[in-house]
């Protein structure tokens, strides 16, 4: 039969150094396995003091975008912290918590998204709903993403692509184009078929055809 916890009153199993489970953590997160209140106690909910942190931190610049001087965190998505002792603390995005306080609840599975592709920005005007899809279309559509040239693995540029369109239409083999560009046949197959360079291939492949 395991021993109970050393905690007068408690009948839950002994975990390690005596206390249960319960008691355990929290020693080891206070130094004490009391329960301790959090720090604040004004009736006002954890969520009620982030918004009122963020609100008085609200910097707007010139650029029409917001800053939060009383947010925390590096370049992108910088979050408002309520540190609440020894039960720990509660962060939130400024864009997220901007968008609530301004227009409205987040749907469960929804992004809050940037129109001025500013990370740093919560201006309730800049901000939009959108899912993932929708967040990547749009990075595509503004270029942010890596395309093309910009890939880690890009082992050809835009205009060799549009070099290899022509010759292969021309009815060079892709044997002999991929030893023309030291790639594989595979990169050249991939290439003309429109799986890799998919935006190059539709500006000059699909729309020549159309």
């Amino acid at each position: 039969m395991p021993k109970p916890c050393k905690v007068s009153g408690c009948k839950l199993p002994h975990d390690a150094k005596g206390y249960c489970k319960t008691h355990y953590l929290r020693w080891r997160r206070t130094g004490s396995t009391e329960r301790t209140r959090p720090i604040y106690d004004d009736g006002r909910s954890i969520r009620e003091h982030l918004i009122e942190k963020f609100l008085n931190g609200i910097r707007k610049l010139e650029t029409g975008c917001w800053a939060c001087d009383t947010a925390e965190g590096g370049c992108k998505y910088p979050r408002v912290k309520i540190d609440r002792g020894n039960f720990g603390a509660d962060r939130m995005s400024v864009h997220r918590l901007s968008y609530e306080h301004f227009n409205g609840p987040i749907p469960d599975g929804m992004l809050v998204c940037h129109k001025c592709d500013n990370p740093l920005c919560c201006n309730p005007d800049h901000l939009f709903l959108g899912n993932h899809k929708d967040n990547a279309v749009d990075a595509s559509q503004k270029d942010r993403t890596n395309f093309g040239e910009k890939g880690t693995n890009a082992r050809l540029t835009e205009k060799q692509v549009i070099e290899i369109y022509k010759k292969y239409d021309a009815g060079i083999s892709l044997s002999e184009i991929s030893r023309q560009y030291e790639v594989t046949y595979q990169c050249v197959f991939l290439v003309v078929n429109g799986t890799n360079w998919k935006r190059t291939y539709q500006q000059h492949r699909l729309r020549k055809s159309a």
